[in-house]
């Protein structure tokens, strides 16, 4: 990243602490802000396929989450009632990237976390503009303090104060979809990644370490 130094990332969530990692290995050291006070715990569990893997294998974070994960040896599909309609090996199709795994959200977001050294995120700070020049921008800080930076990456969700601040607000449309996630205790038959499908609604289970699966309802 060629006459890039100073950087900021806004959002401490899993985007953000990857991104800053990925740099860290670089040899660029980012700013974090982060308008929670402490890191997001949103979600619940999260599938991590082989490319996933891959990725967390270069930020040096893939062994923890193997060892807090499970390790997702099959994809099986089934109808509302139990039948197999397909099941899928995911060794085979990931062989070439890595092993797929379920893991807590919580425990990525650790582990990313984990990969930071020594920056340190700003908790509870937001933005409240952008005043952007021809090779840098300056960024006003909700506490009266501004800076300047190379390179601003919004990595705050769905509704980014970058994005709005750069390209206006665009809000989120509902498309009709409601969902339920939430982490169980998982039941001992339950090995792997298993859909069941109904007419218009679907349930989904995944082991994700340490005796607990993570479910979603749609």
């Amino acid at each position: 990243m060629a006459g890039v130094e100073r950087v900021l990332i806004v959002g401490a969530g899993m985007a953000g602490l990857a991104l800053a990692t990925a740099l860290r290995r670089a040899g660029l050291v980012p700013d974090i802000i982060e308008r929670a006070d402490r890191f997001p715990v949103d979600g619940a569990g999260i599938y991590l396929v082989g490319n996933a893997m891959r990725a967390l294998e270069r930020l040096g974070v893939a062994d923890t989450i193997r060892q807090s994960g499970a390790e997702i040896p099959t994809q099986t599909i089934s109808s509302e009632t139990g039948r197999r309609i397909v099941q899928v090996d995911t060794a085979s199709v990931w062989s070439g990237c890595g092993p797929c795994i379920g893991a807590r959200r919580t425990d990525l977001l650790s582990a990313l976390a984990g990969g930071l050294g020594t920056i340190s995120p700003r908790f509870s700070t937001t933005l409240t503009a952008i005043d952007q020049n021809t090779d840098t921008a300056k960024v006003h800080f909700d506490d009266g303090s501004t800076q300047d930076y190379d390179l601003v990456i919004g990595a705050d969700g769905i509704r980014s104060s970058v994005r709005a601040m750069a390209f206006g607000g665009t809000e989120p449309r509902f498309c009709g979809q409601v969902a339920w996630r939430f982490l169980t205790r998982c039941p001992a038959s339950v090995t792997s990644w298993s859909l069941f499908v109904g007419k218009s609604r679907a349930f989904l289970i995944i082991p994700v370490g340490q005796g607990t699966a993570y479910c979603y309802a749609d």
